[in-house]
């Protein structure tokens, strides 16, 4: 398989002044003066290459690659542009069919993602670049209505984009990071699919990832810490549909349950640290389906239905807020019309 792509990214913003966040509320409408505009135009492109091997019958050998150009163009500040030419990204895959129901695998892969986020000088900061690793097993049973894995995985990764807590020296206080120094996430992933009878689909997951600095030049206190604090550890999923039968053969139902660990940041400020932390929380959905005619379904989606209010974000400084809630109870009404 053989394939490109090409994204461009063109950002303008008016710039307004004078910004006074303390502007009085019963003085009316501020009086903003337009003083320029910024640009900036961000150009990702790419071509992959990807071959799958029959090595013997039981086992495969995949390989691929891919090459990146990235250009970061600022309009009004040549000083923060950024370009990469040619960086190459490597992908290569080993499967071994142990017998009917079961095979194991091995894979790398290289990493390479540009990231928006700016240094103090308001330049990118460098893109993140590393190596991930991944073994597992897979069972498929029942001739495919059960489906299993299980996989441990490693992520070395380097200049992770980090929040600068003292933006005091910023040019843009609210974008302000450093590419952080080496960091390992690594933890075990399972899945289970399948279906109960013939009118029942279930399914599970979880994920348990623990993310650590293995080095920090800036911060050599950070080293052996746990990295991305407001990013939880332990991840859980379990979701069904039920197809009905006879008069209600066109109804089905079902819902899910996404449970999540806590999350924190620890935050300093001047009259000390204090911890900004979201417990452990669980959001429940559920469904319902009508396949009105042969062409047309129709959808119900009712999401966190017990109105969980929790933090899906929180920030990283007590000068900016990053607390983001997570989305109240809502429904939609989806159509699909097929020809």
């Amino acid at each position: 398989m053989v394939g490109a792509s090409k994204r461009i990214y063109d950002m303008t913003t008016r710039n307004y002044s004078p910004y006074d966040t303390n502007w009085p509320l019963n003085a009316g409408k501020p009086d903003f003066v337009h003083s320029g505009n910024s640009r900036k135009v961000t150009n990702q492109e790419g071509v992959y290459l990807t071959t799958r091997l029959s090595l013997a019958d039981p086992l495969k050998l995949i390989l691929g690659s891919r090459l990146d150009w990235y250009d970061y163009d600022d309009k009004q500040n040549s000083a923060a542009d950024y370009k990469v030419t040619r960086n190459v990204t490597r992908y290569a895959g080993l499967i071994y069919e142990l017998d009917d129901h079961h095979s194991v695998y091995v894979s790398y892969s290289d990493i390479f993602n540009p990231q928006a986020y700016k240094d103090a000088s308001g330049s990118p900061i460098r893109p993140v670049e590393g190596k991930n690793y991944e073994v597992g097993v897979k069972g498929e049973y029942f001739d495919g209505a059960l489906n299993a894995s299980v996989a441990l995985f490693r992520v070395d990764q380097e200049n992770r984009g980090v929040s600068l807590t003292d933006v005091s020296g910023c040019v843009d206080p609210t974008n302000c990071y450093a590419a952080s120094g080496q960091v390992r996430s690594q933890g075990i992933d399972m899945e289970l699919q399948g279906a109960l009878t013939r009118n029942w689909q279930i399914g599970a997951g979880y994920t348990y990832a623990r993310t650590h600095y293995l080095k920090d030049d800036a911060k050599p206190q950070n080293e052996n810490q746990r990295f991305s604090t407001d990013t939880p550890e332990h991840l859980f999923k379990v979701s069904t549909v039920y197809r009905f039968e006879g008069p209600l053969e066109k109804l089905r139902v079902g819902g899910n349950v996404y449970w999540q660990s806590r999350m924190y940041n620890d935050i300093a400020t001047a009259n000390g640290a204090y911890r900004l932390e979201q417990g452990a929380y669980a959001v429940t959905d559920l469904m319902a389906g009508y396949q009105l005619t042969r062409n047309l379904d129709l959808q119900l989606n009712a999401n966190n239905i017990f109105d969980r209010k929790y933090y899906s974000a929180i920030s990283t400084s007590v000068d900016y807020g990053g607390d983001v809630y997570g989305k109240p109870r809502n429904m939609m009404v989806t159509a699909k019309y097929s020809f």
